[in-house]
């Protein structure tokens, strides 16, 4: 994204997050307001008050989904493992079929059983050459050893994907 961009995305957030706060001071239980307030400060980098917003959200109705969501989402990206998990549960249980919430779950269940998640990719490879399920496969090889296939996977992503920022970064970090 080039600069213009960036700047056209975050002032969106911006005046969405002026919004939201006006909502939620006119009407402190209006849960949606809530949580966009949390999801437009966590894109504008204040991760502690998107915390709070999501935390509200969550107190006003303890069914939110989305709320949970964002609170999991922040605590995997500050590393806390334990607040991840609570709440990626606890999303399970609310919005168990949100994509991102299945693709948490799926790889909780592929780090706990790393030989099936390989097969299981493998043979999803063999059907359909998708990228982000090469990309994890390529994940689950290095963290299994196979030095040889996690060399094929890389070498695949890059010529699938030649111009993408983050499939470029993980073979640099690979290859370090």
């Amino acid at each position: 994204m080039n600069a213009m961009k960036v700047k056209v995305h975050l002032s969106s957030h911006v005046r969405a997050y002026t919004s939201g706060q006006a909502v939620v001071e006119a009407q402190p239980t209006h849960v949606a307001s809530w949580v966009m307030l949390g999801q437009c400060l966590q894109v504008l980098g204040r991760k502690d008050e998107a915390r709070e917003a999501f935390v509200k959200a969550s107190e006003v109705n303890p069914n939110e989904g989305a709320a949970h969501q964002g609170l999991a989402l922040l605590a995997q990206l500050s590393g806390d493992a334990e607040t991840f998990q609570h709440e990626l549960a606890t999303c399970e249980k609310l919005i168990p079929d949100d994509p991102w919430v299945r693709e948490q779950v799926l790889m909780r269940k592929e780090a706990a059983n790393p030989q099936e998640a390989v097969a299981r990719r493998e043979k999803q490879l063999a059907e359909k050459e998708e990228p982000a399920n090469l990309q994890r496969l390529a994940e689950l090889y290095e963290n299994a050893g196979n030095k040889e296939k996690a060399d094929q996977a890389h070498v695949r992503l890059l010529q699938l994907l030649p111009n993408d920022s983050r499939v470029a970064l993980a073979a640099a970090t690979y290859y370090r």
